[in-house]
């Protein structure tokens, strides 16, 4: 399995023939392949020259004498080697189908033994691994094995997730804090630290963070998992802009109301009169958009959450 393929401008090469008008020589933004079929054929004797070959498809900017090509920049999702965490069921189990059926090597992780199982009954070709993502001793295990058996990893999906209603006018409001906090933020956050140097190796490569439509517009009933989520959202902004220089990309995934189960199949109360997608429903639409490079991949709800954010908070939740 290769590393992950994704577009972008490879070099920038000048052209000893071609002029601007103030006799500087143009120069042209070449990468990756390129379909050049109906585009003028000086120009496609041009990008010939500058060893373009056919493929992708490219856009000329400019006139004949002043312009540049580009490669349409869509994620290529197929032969690469993909970690899922919380893979056994819901959404991540959802990612794992689609992706397997794109010839990915997929690989996914959780908890329950009997949970990958009956996951890798549905779905063969997937590589399962028992880990507690917030154990420290499980999840190094994990890492030195995804070191020396997976040395091409090349994508990263931090899935794996809780959610607890709480009310803090309870006296349980407390219970599973920790676990809450542990799994929705603080395990992905080190999981990435610690993969990080691996996936620096490859040519290309991936992280994308499933946060939710809640770390825009929290409900009220289940504030800390609002709280990981947006505490997700904002590490993941942080993190793309450190990485920027490097190989590896950084996306943010925020489901809308998705059926999986989450929180106990209780729904929270403000969500109570929204229609959920599937999770089958939510991987298709996801993936279009990370295959066209979207840093932030909406589905559905989300994509009002994350452009009116608070404003929706009394709607959502009441007066």
């Amino acid at each position: 399995m290769g590393a992950l393929s994704m577009g972008g401008v490879y070099a920038i090469k000048p052209l000893s023939k071609e002029r601007r008008p103030d006799g500087s020589p143009v120069t042209v933004q070449q990468g990756g392949s390129f379909s050049l079929t109906g585009y003028p054929r000086h120009l496609r004797r041009l990008a010939g020259r500058l060893g373009v070959p056919a493929g992708f498809p490219t856009s000329f900017v400019g006139t004949p004498s002043y312009f540049s090509i580009k490669k349409d920049s869509r994620m290529n999702m197929t032969t690469n080697t993909i970690l899922i965490t919380g893979g056994a069921a819901g959404i991540g189990l959802a990612l794992a189908r689609q992706l397997s059926e794109r010839g990915n090597r997929v690989i996914i992780c959780g908890r329950s033994e009997e949970a990958l199982l009956k996951a890798q009954a549905q779905l063969p070709h997937v590589v399962t691994r028992v880990c507690d993502i917030t154990d420290q001793a499980s999840r190094q295990s994990m890492v030195n094995w995804l070191n020396t058996e997976y040395p091409g990893l090349a994508m990263v999906i931090n899935n794996a997730g809780v959610q607890y209603r709480r009310l803090f006018t309870d006296v349980n409001a407390l219970e599973y804090l920790e676990q809450e906090v542990a799994t929705n933020f603080i395990a992905p956050v080190r999981l990435i630290g610690e993969l990080l140097p691996l996936l620096k190796r490859q040519s290309q490569a991936a992280i994308i963070n499933v946060t939710s439509a809640l770390a825009f517009a929290p409900m009220a009933d289940v504030p800390v998992y609002c709280a990981t989520k947006a505490a997700m959202h904002s590490f993941t902004l942080t993190l793309r802009h450190q990485l920027k220089a490097t190989s590896v990309r950084v996306v943010e995934m925020a489901p809308p109301i998705v059926d999986t189960g989450l929180g106990g199949g209780t729904r929270s109360g403000g969500a109570a009169g929204q229609q959920m997608m599937s999770a089958d429903e939510f991987a298709i639409d996801a993936l279009i958009q990370l295959e066209n490079d979207q840093d932030e991949v909406l589905v559905g709800l989300s994509v009002g959450a994350r452009k009116m954010g608070e404003a929706l908070f009394e709607r959502m939740n009441g007066a």
